[in-house]
């Protein structure tokens, strides 16, 4: 009896330990997941503060260069030059518009499932008809799915292709979607043969970074598709390891 109760007593402590192991095991597994998810709001928050600040400084240098800016603009419409009063309308347009999405940024789009194939086609016929041009568009999603807002994506991805597609240099554009993981995706947005200068890529999704002629682009565009592309839980940027030409990654997380 007394051997049988030493074993029970054995077994019970192996239970506790056993019991206590298991507990530290799940503390130990949520506090990694908390730590993780800290993590990532921090980095969020990194992301949305430098945003924040570098949209501080590009506003005091607007205000600062304003007449700088504006005035050719002004003096050619009162040459009666129409197409510098048009390109003078859409500049403050855009701004108007990259303002409401910055104030809104942490306001993220709502998100739903999109077959990421036929997603590339409707932007590539969009694409096609907005830049009345026969330059040859690939397409490669192969039915991926992944969540994101549509409508919104398809415009940010209409505008890149569009950008890429100006230059006289590219011959050929590439769409491609690529899912690193469940939560992760990438749109790969390239132009063969076409390369934007080194000395213009520091502030290419930098609003009002320089004065620029606004008939001929105002550079608001790439600005607020970086924005876009925030508000989709996701960011934009250059690939600069790519040598052949020039690509946008619009990398997406769910």
């Amino acid at each position: 009896d007394g051997k049988a109760a030493k074993i029970a007593v054995q077994w019970g402590f192996i239970i506790v330990l056993i019991v206590i192991v298991v507990a530290l095991a799940l503390a130990l597994a949520f506090f990694v997941m908390l730590k993780f998810k800290n993590m990532v709001k921090i980095k969020h928050l990194k992301d949305s503060l430098e945003i924040a600040n570098n949209n501080n400084d590009r506003k005091s240098l607007f205000i600062n260069n304003i007449s700088e800016q504006i005035n050719p603009s002004l003096e050619a419409i009162a040459r009666g030059d129409k197409q510098q009063a048009t390109a003078l309308q859409d500049f403050m347009q855009h701004i108007k518009e990259y303002m409401v999405l910055e104030n809104s940024r942490e306001q993220l789009y709502e998100q739903q499932e999109l077959n990421m194939e036929r997603l590339c086609k409707d932007v590539v016929a969009e694409a096609k008809d907005s830049i009345k041009s026969d330059l040859p568009i690939k397409i490669d999603a192969h039915g991926i799915t992944f969540p994101s807002n549509e409508e919104v994506l398809k415009q940010l991805l209409v505008i890149l292709i569009s950008e890429l597609a100006k230059s006289g240099e590219t011959e050929r554009i590439s769409l491609e979607f690529k899912k690193r993981n469940p939560h992760t995706g990438n749109f790969l947005v390239t132009g063969i043969g076409f390369k934007i200068p080194a000395d213009k890529r520091e502030n290419l999704f930098q609003a009002i970074a320089e004065v620029k002629d606004l008939t001929i682009d105002d550079g608001m565009k790439l600005p607020t598709c970086a924005l876009m592309a925030y508000k989709l839980n996701g960011n934009l940027r250059l690939d600069e390891e790519f040598a052949q030409g020039t690509r946008f990654v619009v990398e997406l997380h769910c």
